[in-house]
C-alpha cells in the first residue's frame, strides 16, 4: 500500500525516482512504529519538488502524545519528519502551526485516510468558530 501510494506522488516529483527505494525504507520504518496516518507535505505533495533546493516533509500522527520534529537524509535530500498526537492537532492549530494545517488540508495520504478525513474536519469547525 505504502509503495503504490509512493509511486503516485513521485510520478509527479520526476527527479525524486532515483530515491523510491529509500524514501520507501524510511516510511515502512515509520510505519512500523504504528502510527495512525503518515502524509507527505509541501512541495512534494504539490508535485513541485525541486532537487537541492526542497526537502520532504513528513507528517506522522501517533494515538500518544507527541510534538518533535527532527531531520534525516535519503542521498542528497534532507527529509523532515514531524510527529504529533492526534490529540495535539487541534493545540497546534490554536498556535498557529501553519505546516500542521496546510499538511493535512494539501498533503498526500498514505496511511489512514478515515484519520485524516477527522482531522480535517476539526479544521473546518475550528475556522467556523
Amino acid at each position: 500500500m505504502l509503495r503504490e501510494k509512493l509511486r503516485e506522488v513521485i510520478k509527479r516529483n520526476a527527479s525524486l525516482v532515483d530515491l523510491e527505494d529509500g524514501i520507501l525504507k524510511l516510511l515502512t520504518d515509520l510505519d512500523e512504529k504504528g502510527p495512525v496516518a503518515i502524509l507527505v507535505a509541501g512541495s512534494v505533495a504539490k508535485g513541485e519538488f525541486v532537487r537541492g533546493m526542497s526537502d520532504i516533509d513528513i507528517l506522522i500522527v501517533v494515538n500518544s502524545s507527541s510534538f518533535k520534529t527532527w531531520i534525516t537524509a535519503i542521498g542528497d535530500v534532507n527529509v523532515e519528519i514531524t510527529e504529533i498526537g492526534i490529540r495535539d492537532v487541534l493545540e497546534a492549530l490554536r498556535a498557529g502551526n501553519n505546516f500542521i494545517e496546510k499538511a493535512l488540508k494539501d498533503g498526500v495520504v498514505l496511511k489512514g485516510e478515515e484519520h485524516v478525513e477527522r482531522l480535517k474536519q476539526m479544521i473546518q469547525q475550528r475556522a467556523l468558530q
